[in-house]
C-alpha cells in the first residue's frame, strides 16, 4: 500500500508527464505547420516559374548551319540572322578561338565547333 507521500509523488510525476506530452504535441504541431507553410511556398514558386525555353533554336538544324557556312545562302540572309557580315563573323571567330574553342583532350570536342558556339550568341 502506498503512503500519502508516495501517492503524491506518483501524482506529481503523472502531471509532469502529461504536461511534457502536451508540450511535445504542441511542438510537433508547430513544426508540421512550419513545413506545410514551406511546402506551399515551394509549390507556389513552381507554379509561378516560367516555362523553359528551347535548348536549341527550332528550325536551325545542322544542315541549316552547313548551308550558312558553305555560302549557299545569300549575304543578306547572313546579315539578317547574325547582324554582321560573314567577314566580320569569321574575324571575330579568329580572335576568340583561343578562348572559346573546345578542349581537344575532351571526348566531346567535336560536338560544337568555335563557329557554332559563337553563332549561338549572335543568332536572332
Amino acid at each position: 500500500m502506498l503512503t500519502c507521500q508516495q501517492y503524491a509523488l506518483v501524482m506529481l510525476w503523472r502531471i509532469n508527464r502529461e504536461n511534457y506530452n502536451r508540450h511535445m504535441v504542441a511542438l510537433l504541431q508547430r513544426k508540421r505547420s512550419y513545413y506545410l507553410r514551406k511546402l506551399k511556398i515551394i509549390q507556389r514558386r513552381r507554379l509561378a516559374r516560367k516555362k523553359r525555353q528551347f535548348w536549341f533554336t527550332p528550325g536551325k538544324t545542322d544542315q541549316w548551319w552547313q548551308n550558312m557556312i558553305s555560302r549557299e545562302t545569300p549575304e543578306e540572309q547572313w546579315v539578317k540572322k547574325f547582324r554582321m557580315t560573314r567577314k566580320d563573323f569569321f574575324g571575330l571567330v579568329g580572335q576568340l578561338q583561343p578562348y572559346i574553342s573546345p578542349d581537344e583532350l575532351s571526348t566531346n570536342y567535336r560536338l560544337m565547333s568555335t563557329e557554332k558556339g559563337l553563332q549561338l550568341l549572335f543568332i536572332t
